[in-house]
């Protein structure tokens, strides 16, 4: 959620409000139970974890302790905590073996701290966690493996038809809302997930119903999906974005209904860096400078041209008649009910600054005097596998209705079909922004 709505979805920001007691707005104020007892056990306080939390690598701030990034660094860097903890469970849960060959012991064992001269950013004297050169290759097995699960699980196509049908019904929610709008749905967002019961954050609870009064599905709605792959989490966040979709008369709700029956959008067109560069980094590039509104509009201005490319000479396929073509997709354009979506990754280098190792040659001298400091280098193999993650594993997709999927391939050849993409992102770029 975060990744289709920052602002609104912002998890910093939920932390943030669980760790105080309070999430405020200008209208309201939702008030929680504060966690200060549990800290002062652990010896610290709500003002230092977030002090923490909030010391950013790249951050040219004079105010943040030079501890603070470091400590930051242990859980948000290029081979923190967290991410070994989730690689290795994501691993085993997908069944896909490439965490099994991080050395984790290896990587332990040569953990040390260094300070970077200058980052990107400008800052200087920036204190990480690294480690000595012997347990270099170690620690680039974890950008390795993290390449390896982004290029098949995380961004995996099915799990990308997920997301992006999770993204359309969202942006459908709050792209072009009103600032009050979008504060009242954050704030009945926020009062969802801290009401959720402790027990369905269990790993491997199992899944029951999980809306206590106050948080309601329509009536008849399950709050169980058919997909048991998905966690009671995920099952009560979707079907409470389906209740939204559903007040409002919005027939984006049929995409989460469609994930939670797995009944997902099938890949048409798809177009790696290596496969067209220029073309790749061109519509990269325009995503990304695109403003939430103008992100939602694309795939409607997608499907607005590919429908007129369509509609005028259409290709009968078996069990898709040439009428029942132009039908459907008349239906869907004048409902505004999608049928095609557009899927492009963001950049995901996982974390501020590279991965650093102190150089083999003066290990002799550093185990001498502990007053020594080494000499240090950012590792290439980091800057390929994590930095470069989004061109060397990021693929652009467009996803089309599981029942149309077929004809709109056989009518339109694929070279067409990322050309229209082009065309829509210079339409939606040009087009001004209007919002409540």
């Amino acid at each position: 959620l975060e990744d289709i709505d920052d602002e609104l979805f912002d998890h910093s920001e939920m932390t943030a409000a669980w760790l105080k007691g309070t999430f405020k707005r200008r209208s309201s104020k939702l008030q929680m139970e504060k966690l200060d007892a549990v800290l002062a056990d652990w010896g610290t306080t709500v003002d230092r974890v977030l002090a923490i939390l909030s010391a950013k690598a790249n951050s040219t701030s004079q105010s943040i302790a030079p501890k603070a990034k470091l400590l930051l660094s242990i859980i948000s860097g290029p081979i923190d905590a967290d991410k070994i903890d989730y690689l290795l469970r994501d691993g085993d849960r997908m069944r896909l073996p490439y965490p099994k060959g991080i050395d984790i012991d290896r990587v332990l064992r040569s953990l040390t701290t260094v300070a970077i001269e200058k980052v990107a950013s400008g800052a200087r004297d920036v204190p990480v966690i690294a480690v000595h050169a012997k347990g270099k290759v170690a620690a680039e097995f974890v950008s390795i493996a993290r390449y390896a699960m982004f290029s098949q699980g995380y961004w995996h196509h099915t799990v990308r038809s997920m997301k992006a049908m999770l993204a359309r019904a969202v942006r459908a929610l709050v792209a072009e809302a009103s600032d009050d709008a979008r504060e009242s749905l954050q704030e009945k967002f926020m009062e969802l997930a801290f009401s959720l019961p402790e027990s369905i954050f269990a790993s491997g609870a199992p899944q029951k119903p999980l809306f206590a009064s106050g948080a309601v599905p329509p009536t008849g709605t399950s709050s169980v999906a058919d997909v048991p792959q998905l966690a009671a989490t995920d099952v009560a966040v979707l079907r409470w974005l389906e209740h939204q979709l559903m007040e409002r008369d919005r027939p984006e709700a049929a995409l989460i209904s469609g994930i939670l029956k797995r009944k997902l959008y099938k890949r048409l067109w798809v177009v790696s860096r290596d496969m067209q560069q220029g073309r790749w980094d061109e519509i990269v590039k325009a995503w990304s400078d695109l403003t939430r509104e103008k992100k939602h509009r694309l795939s409607i201005e997608v499907e607005r041209q590919v429908a007129a490319k369509l509609t005028g000479n259409p290709k009968a396929i078996t069990g898709f008649s040439v009428e029942g073509v132009r039908e459907t997709i008349h239906e869907r354009q004048s409902q505004r009910a999608p049928w095609l979506l557009v899927d492009i990754p963001e950049s995901r280098p996982g974390a501020e600054v590279g991965l650093y190792y102190v150089l083999e040659g003066q290990r002799r001298q550093l185990r001498k005097d502990d007053k020594v400091a080494g000499g240090i280098q950012e590792s290439d193999v980091w800057k390929q596998y994590a930095g470069a993650l989004l061109q060397t594993a990021g693929k652009i997709r467009i996803f089309c209705d599981r029942n149309l999927v077929d004809v709109v391939e056989a009518s339109i050849p694929w070279e067409i079909g990322i050309e229209t993409v082009t065309e829509s992102l210079e339409a939606v770029k040009k087009a001004s922004t209007s919002r409540p």
